[in-house]
């Protein structure tokens, strides 16, 4: 079987693994795959975090109604929703559509039975968990899948991004679009979902700097590793070093330099 070894990782420039070039822009590492292996790897680590992203942007919903409620002044017309509000309650409604539309088409190709689509708004946690469970499974297969029509729910303002034969119906407040996407648009959709998540609730991504240790490629002090990852990554090159082999790195440095001493 030929594999096409000069393809570009799917995430562009803002691919992990991504080197830099002469001219000062970002190359994306070529891959046989989709994504590369650093991307692919935050793919999953980001099903994996967002059954408990959208739970807390549930708690995160329900805090400002529960503070909005215990503040209510009596009046004859009632509040807005505020422009937090309709953001989380957008994110959280996007999450379950998208997630749960790559999960059928997993499932279709992995053999596995339909998932339940009637679920209540209340069941909508379990529905993600399980959704995020499949698809981190099947990441080779979701990120392989070939180009098919797939319905999106777009604002009229994003009528102008899509391409001009992609069937749909512009409605009053929004538009019903069939684009073809392929596993490339999942895990970027993905990866769009999770960094979203992270802005909508305030977290942040731990770094920590690996000071006094040069990349094993460029040599440059410039290693970081981010919470949960199994790599470092190095902000000079943007190459990724699978934890293991930063370990060996470490491990020779020290060895070289007790014997200089």
């Amino acid at each position: 079987m030929h594999y096409d070894t000069h393809r570009e990782c799917a995430r562009g420039r803002h691919c992990r693994s991504a080197t830099i070039t002469p001219e000062g822009h970002p190359a994306p590492a070529p891959t046989s795959r989709t994504f590369c292996d650093s991307c692919a790897a935050d793919i999953t680590h980001a099903l994996h975090q967002l059954p408990e992203q959208y739970e807390g942007l549930g708690h995160l919903l329900r805090e400002k109604n529960r503070h909005t409620t215990a503040e209510k002044v009596s009046t004859s017309r009632p509040e807005p929703p505020s422009p937090l509000d309709l953001e989380v309650d957008r994110l959280m409604v996007n999450m379950g559509d998208l997630l749960a539309s790559w999960e059928e088409r997993v499932r279709a190709v992995a053999g596995l039975d339909p998932a339940p689509t009637d679920v209540s708004w209340g069941q909508r946690p379990t529905m993600i968990r399980r959704t995020c469970g499949v698809l981190a499974r099947f990441v080779p297969t979701l990120i392989g899948l070939p180009p098919e029509p797939m319905r999106r729910v777009l604002t009229i303002e994003d009528l102008g991004k899509l391409p001009e034969n992609v069937l749909g119906v512009v409605r009053p407040e929004y538009v019903d679009a069939y684009p073809e996407l392929s596993g490339a648009d999942a895990g970027r959709e993905i990866l769009w979902l999770h960094r979203r998540a992270e802005v909508v609730t305030g977290q942040t991504v731990k770094t920590v700097t690996l000071d006094g240790v040069p990349c094993p490629v460029c040599g440059l002090m410039m290693l970081t590793r981010r919470a949960g990852d199994d790599a470092v990554w190095c902000a000079g090159c943007r190459t990724a070093t699978a934890i293991e082999e930063y370990t060996e790195w470490t491990s020779r440095l020290v060895q070289e330099s007790q014997g200089t001493a």
